[in-house]
C-alpha cells in the first residue's frame, strides 16, 4: 500500500481555557503547556485562561468525575492532528447563538432533524423558565411535604 502525504506547515499552537477543577487536578497553571489526549493522539495545549467553571461543566457534570474540563478550538485541534498524524476529530456538541427572537425557531428546527433526540437540544431560556417555575424540582418538594406531615404528626403526639 502506498500512502501519500502532502507536506503541511508546522501546526499552530493549540490554546485552551481551563476550568479551575482541571487546573487543580493536573497541577497546572495559566501559561503552562500540558499534553492532552484527543482522538487517541497526544496534543500539546497551552492554557491561556482559566474559569471557575466552563459551560456544560460543574459538580454534576461527567467531567467533574474525571478532573475537570478544557475548552479548545476544534479547528485548531484538527489542524494540529492533521499536520502531525493525518487525523481529525468530530464535534460532540455545538453551542449556537441565534438572532434576537429566533431561539425557539432554531430549537424547533434542530429538534426536527430525524437523527436528533429532541431532549438533546438544550435551550438556555427554556431551562431557566423550568427552574423559575419549579426551582426545587419534584423531589425536594415531595420531601418538604413529607417533612411537614412528620412534624405535624410529632407535634400531635407531643414530641415536638
Amino acid at each position: 500500500a502506498v500512502r501519500l502525504r502532502v507536506a503541511q506547515p508546522k501546526p499552530e499552537e493549540v490554546t485552551a481555557v481551563a476550568g479551575d477543577r482541571f487546573l487543580d487536578s493536573a497541577g497546572a497553571r495559566t501559561g503552562q503547556r500540558v499534553t492532552v489526549p484527543i482522538g487517541g493522539h497526544d496534543v500539546p495545549v497551552r492554557i491561556v485562561r482559566s474559569a471557575r467553571e466552563l459551560p456544560g461543566t460543574g459538580p454534576e457534570a461527567p467531567s467533574a468525575r474525571f478532573g475537570g474540563a478544557l475548552l479548545v478550538d476544534l479547528p485548531a485541534v484538527n489542524r494540529y492532528l492533521q499536520g502531525e498524524y493525518g487525523a481529525a476529530v468530530e464535534p460532540t456538541e455545538w453551542w449556537l447563538r441565534t438572532g434576537p427572537g429566533k431561539t425557539g425557531e432554531a430549537a424547533a428546527g434542530l429538534r426536527a432533524f430525524p437523527d436528533t433526540a429532541p431532549a438533546e437540544v438544550l435551550v438556555r431560556d427554556e431551562v431557566a423558565e423550568r427552574l423559575r417555575g419549579d426551582p426545587f424540582g419534584a423531589g425536594p418538594g415531595a420531601a418538604f411535604a413529607a417533612a411537614t406531615l412528620v412534624a405535624a404528626a410529632l407535634a400531635a403526639v407531643g414530641f415536638a
